[in-house]
């Protein structure tokens, strides 16, 4: 497996120390896909002061000593080292009530969610994969190590892990698996909303997000019993975020969504960006887009979204593909331009204003006055023809 040097004088180090050392967890994985792998974790017999001590002349820091992690920077790269470990009863379904360490590499290994994530790798080469992980990565499956019911009582937000792993690797779920995913869903309740969102958002940006989310939306209604969802309009749209969001939720209007995403305890600039977007069904585009509804629609969305604003009109087929084509062509050529979209690039200001004799509010009210005019292009966005036109306004 490639790594990083600092994964590598890690590794030696702890090996040359008469410890046992492996990388674990999703970078194994990457690697037995194919992929280049990344985010390395390592696990080893050593305790954590005994990491600590061992690793003294790098930057260590203590994240997380109850569960027996410390992190070691090597070559401006942070990494996990974990001791093995096995781990007691979760009785918040979420976190082990406590840990005991372990020098057996197999009996971590069993403590993990999927096979999938349960191989460990040497620094040569050499692999423990005692539950057949790497079988079920050439199958393209994912299964649960063990009984499938005891790690989602464990660790109930297995469950959308499973479901992001689906939707991103393409995987299927095994069917032991699969069927207890819907009979121990009721158990998301008990997880924390930023939790829930962090894995949610994985799945939506997944290219199989919409056929994921469409066959396993019973179990996303424990948490969202309201959802209403469209996830066939998914595919239909690049990966990012808001967007996803903003088409998944689309049967719900600006409403319903605000209130999922509420829920869900989203950043207020996703709320915001999805809203806009869902406001968007507001809007209804001529056959031939127009420069002034376009114009309009830039402002409103701003230029970023306005791009995004499109794709999601003709994902739900609120646009043909000739009238998209011609709207954003449009829009790319009007930014190009540097058109006037909102006050702050207006050629005249309130300065100008007051020198014409105008006070107090009425400067506002014949700004908002110059800037519509502007937008509807009744008017150039030019200081000369905006304070002529001023001038016959009411002081």
């Amino acid at each position: 497996m490639k790594m990083p040097c600092g994964v590598k004088r890690i590794l030696s180090r702890l090996e040359e120390a008469g410890y046992q050392a492996y990388l674990v967890g999703g970078c194994v994985r990457d690697h037995f896909m194919g992929n280049g792998p990344h985010d390395f974790d390592i696990t080893t017999d050593a305790l954590p002061s005994e990491i600590i001590a061992l690793f003294s002349d790098f930057r260590v820091e203590e994240t997380g000593l109850q569960h027996g992690t410390v992190t070691v920077v090597a070559d401006h790269l942070s990494l996990e080292i974990t001791t093995f470990r096995t781990e007691g009863a979760y009785s918040d379904h979420r976190h082990p009530d406590q840990v005991e360490f372990t020098r057996s590499v197999e009996e971590d290994l069993a403590r993990r969610d999927f096979t999938m994530n349960a191989i460990a790798c040497s620094m040569e080469g050499g692999v423990v994969d005692p539950f057949g992980g790497r079988a079920d990565i050439e199958k393209g499956l994912i299964r649960c190590v063990g009984e499938p019911a005891l790690r989602f009582e464990e660790d109930a937000l297995r469950i959308l892990r499973a479901l992001r792993f689906a939707a991103r690797l393409g995987f299927e779920i095994e069917g032991k698996t699969k069927a207890a995913l819907f009979c121990c869903a009721h158990l998301l309740r008990k997880i924390a909303a930023e939790r829930i969102l962090a894995e949610l958002k994985g799945i939506l940006i997944a290219q199989r997000a919409g056929e994921i989310l469409l066959e396993y939306e019973p179990i996303l209604k424990e948490i969202l019993p309201d959802l209403s969802a469209d996830c066939n309009i998914l595919g239909k749209l690049l990966p990012k975020e808001s967007l996803r969001f903003a088409g998944w939720l689309w049967p719900m209007g600006e409403t319903g969504a605000k209130e999922i995403l509420q829920k869900l305890k989203g950043s207020n600039r996703l709320q915001r960006e999805t809203r806009l977007l869902i406001q968007g069904q507001k809007i209804a585009y001529s056959s031939a887009p127009q420069r002034v509804e376009v114009r309009k629609a830039i402002s409103r969305f701003g230029e970023a979204l306005y791009f995004d604003h499109l794709l999601l009109q003709r994902a739900a087929n609120r646009m043909d593909e000739e009238s998209y084509g011609a709207a954003r062509s449009m829009a790319e050529k009007m930014l190009e331009e540097g058109i006037c979209l909102n006050l702050r690039a207006l050629a005249v200001g309130g300065e100008e204003l007051m020198a014409l004799g105008f006070s107090g509010a009425k400067i506002g009210a014949a700004l908002n006055r110059l800037f519509d005019l502007v937008m509807e292009e009744k008017l150039p966005n030019e200081k000369e023809a905006l304070l002529d036109f001023a001038k016959n306004l009411e002081k």
